[in-house]
């Protein structure tokens, strides 16, 4: 009887402990939680016109439900298939900083008092985002996996010519 409990009880401990490794300690052992220091910001908001000559595909966009009623001046969104993954990006300027904060806190529920900052979250293997604020400009990029989706912000970055964002949240 002591046999078939010990059994049992392994049967389930086994499965959560190489589940627990493979999806948080990998990861973190590959530095895949932690890949930027920073990020870019863009100059001029066309910049992220980039997608359409990298050989992405270019789909229809998702609505971004973090704007809702912010007041911008420009804004650009992307959804777009490149290295067998989909990237939604969303570009704004606003007409002031304030707005930007406003939507920096919509996106990751943190206020933020100064006017640059950036924030991501995600894993390894399932979907992850990136939000970036500088001044009166933000940017956010939702994508799958860490891994595929650090080699396409390495590739969005050699196209972003503003300076690049060191405040992490």
């Amino acid at each position: 009887m002591k046999r078939k409990k010990l059994f049992i009880t392994l049967s389930i401990i086994i499965p959560i402990v190489v589940v627990i490794t493979v999806v948080f300690v990998i990861p973190i052992a590959e530095g895949g939680t932690r890949p930027y220091t920073g990020y870019k910001i863009f100059t001029n908001i066309e910049e992220f016109n980039f997608v359409e000559s990298i050989g992405a595909e270019v789909l229809t966009p998702d609505v971004d439900k973090d704007i809702k009623d912010i007041n911008f001046i420009e804004s650009l969104e992307y959804k777009i298939k490149y290295d067998g993954a989909t990237y939604n990006i969303y570009a704004y300027v606003f007409d002031n900083n304030a707005n930007a904060k406003s939507y920096f806190k919509n996106v990751t529920s943190i206020s933020h008092e100064i006017d640059i900052a950036f924030s991501g979250t995600g894993n390894y293997y399932f979907s992850t985002r990136r939000v970036v604020m500088y001044n009166n400009k933000a940017y956010k990029i939702k994508g799958q996996g860490e891994k595929k989706f650090t080699e396409f912000l390495k590739v969005m970055e050699n196209y972003l010519t503003g300076p690049k964002i060191l405040e992490s949240m």
